[in-house]
């Protein structure tokens, strides 16, 4: 497909040139509405809570999504210190990530955690989706005396992600959000 945009001269009633941008702008407005096939290719952070019964903690999981192979993370966790609170991280199902991810167990009740973990067990891999984490999270009790499902809101924004090779992404400021229910 081979569009070409020309730009053409008009006259304005005090013989002035102007430029008529109108065919460009057709294009570049056209042109955002097509995928970013270098955006595609970045990482991205995916949620998903588990069903847990009534009375228990609330689990998080924690994806990347990666064509290049995922070597290190940091991830920061955002939500309601008055609605939630955090009980801890746990290591996903890549094996690679062999440990739970690092936090400071000081900011659990701020409402804002950090958590990082790296890999070194593969150059090659684990890449596509990959299970990093899970967060535990425990619900505050509640003062209402209603027997209704409550929900609260997570975030979570990507800090820092390095491939195998220590190559650093710049990724653009995307943040995830995702309504937990709490039985």
């Amino acid at each position: 497909m081979n569009l070409m945009a020309t730009a053409t001269r008009t006259r304005c009633p005090r013989r002035s040139c102007v430029l008529s941008l109108t065919p460009l702008l057709c294009l570049l407005s056209l042109g955002s509405l097509l995928p970013n096939e270098a955006e595609a290719r970045l990482p991205q952070v995916r949620l998903r809570q588990e069903r847990t019964a009534a009375g228990q903690d609330l689990r998080v999981k924690v994806y990347l999504y990666s064509k290049a192979p995922v070597g290190a993370y940091t991830l920061e966790l955002a939500f309601d210190p008055a609605e939630l609170e955090v009980v801890g991280f746990e290591r996903g199902a890549a094996e690679e990530f062999s440990m739970a991810p690092v936090a400071n167990r000081s900011d659990f009740d701020s409402g804002r955690v950090r958590f990082s973990a790296f890999q070194y067990s593969r150059l090659d891999g684990p890449q596509h989706r990959v299970h990093v984490a899970t967060i535990k999270l425990r619900p505050r009790p509640s003062d209402s005396t209603e027997k209704r499902r409550r929900s609260a809101r997570l975030q979570v924004r990507t800090i820092m992600f390095a491939d195998t090779e220590g190559r650093r992404y710049r990724l653009p400021d995307r943040t995830r959000r995702l309504r937990v229910l709490i039985p």
